[in-house]
């Protein structure tokens, strides 16, 4: 039995072109494709990268964000990669709820993760702010404490139901040493 393989050279890539409504800054854009596929991906990473993009574009509101691949010139040695960009509406806030085991744990975590009705949804924002609340306490021993939130999008994507629920969980006393 005889195999034959031709490879053909995918060429090289010039650069990431991108084009339509963005959503977010193209530098944003451009950041995020070098921090998960280094600086120079190759081509056919395209559709990954594409889809990492609507990723990012999803956790910053753009719920229904699309990125499509336009279709390079086969015959070119080396080619720009073109990817056509719709962000769509940026979500919005429609409610928000606040739940916890303490009426004053859940004034805190609303103090500390104020989220409005009609604000522009942000889900990494709101993960940095729950992150912080959860840590707040934790320095004070409550090693168990975290902050969650369940999101709700609308049929649209133009709207999310937020619910944010913070366990403070119990407090394990600092254990200080002695030494004799």
């Amino acid at each position: 039995m005889r195999v034959e393989i031709d490879l053909l050279p995918l060429g090289d890539v010039r650069q990431f072109v991108y084009t339509g409504d963005l959503g977010l800054p193209e530098a944003r854009l451009r950041e995020a494709v070098v921090e998960r596929f280094g600086s120079s991906p190759a081509s056919g990473r395209a559709a990954d990268i594409a889809r990492a993009l609507e990723e990012l574009l999803a956790d910053h509101g753009y719920l229904r964000a699309k990125v499509q691949l336009r279709a390079r010139d086969a015959e070119a040695a080396d080619a720009d990669i073109v990817f056509d960009v719709a962000s769509g509406a940026r979500a919005t806030v429609r409610t928000v709820k606040y739940r916890a085991d303490d009426p004053a744990d859940a004034r805190d975590i609303r103090s500390r993760v104020p989220l409005k009705t009609g604000a522009v949804f942000d889900r990494v924002e709101l993960r940095r702010r729950l992150d912080a609340a959860a840590d707040r306490w934790r320095a004070q021993h409550y090693y168990e404490a975290r902050a969650d939130a369940a999101v709700e999008e609308s049929e649209t994507g133009e709207a999310v139901d937020v619910t944010i629920t913070f366990v403070r969980g119990r407090s394990s006393p600092s254990r200080s040493r002695t030494t004799r």
